[in-house]
């Protein structure tokens, strides 16, 4: 089983009294997050599942992954809103047994420390993804469990992109 952890593309800054749910990618975020979604469609060509926050920069980072052919469709995952828990993600592939490769889009610093959950057990903040940043934890007995993964790679938009 293999996890594919992306962290959303560049964003508009908060305003003053705006919320963070709103946020939108910035026409530099989108058209990064489109380079990078072909580099990962040459790389994977097809994803299981695509699972993402519900924050609209999420769910626009989404979107373009499903718009490059990664996927068919987007699941919403509120695990993946920032807070949420990685023990979540672990209890719903259960039901979704026949996943092999899930990817999910979510915010900093939970996805670094999920990827330290999955891969140590616990997690110390030190992981950290860049905007559009991807990392990849493969789970050899096939199945996500907590200190179950073991981090196979990470990439910055500047090493996916050149």
């Amino acid at each position: 089983m293999q996890l594919i952890v992306m962290r959303h593309g560049i964003a508009v800054d908060r305003a003053i009294g705006e919320s963070d749910t709103e946020r939108v990618l910035t026409p530099k975020g989108r058209q990064r997050t489109q380079a990078i979604a072909q580099w990962l469609k040459h790389r994977w060509q097809h994803w299981d599942v695509l699972l993402s926050s519900p924050l609209v920069r999420a769910q626009q980072t989404a979107t373009i992954l499903r718009e490059a052919g990664l996927v068919v469709d987007v699941e919403v995952m509120d695990a993946l809103a920032p807070g949420g828990s990685f023990q979540e993600l672990v209890t719903w592939q259960i039901v979704r047994p026949d996943a092999s490769t899930v990817a999910i889009v979510g915010h900093q610093p939970d996805l670094g420390n999920w990827i330290e959950l999955a891969v140590w057990g616990q997690a110390s903040g030190r992981v950290q993804l860049k905007k559009a940043g991807v990392a990849v934890v493969d789970f050899p007995t096939g199945r996500m469990w907590l200190g179950g993964g073991v981090l196979c790679e990470v990439w910055t938009p500047k090493g996916m992109l050149g």
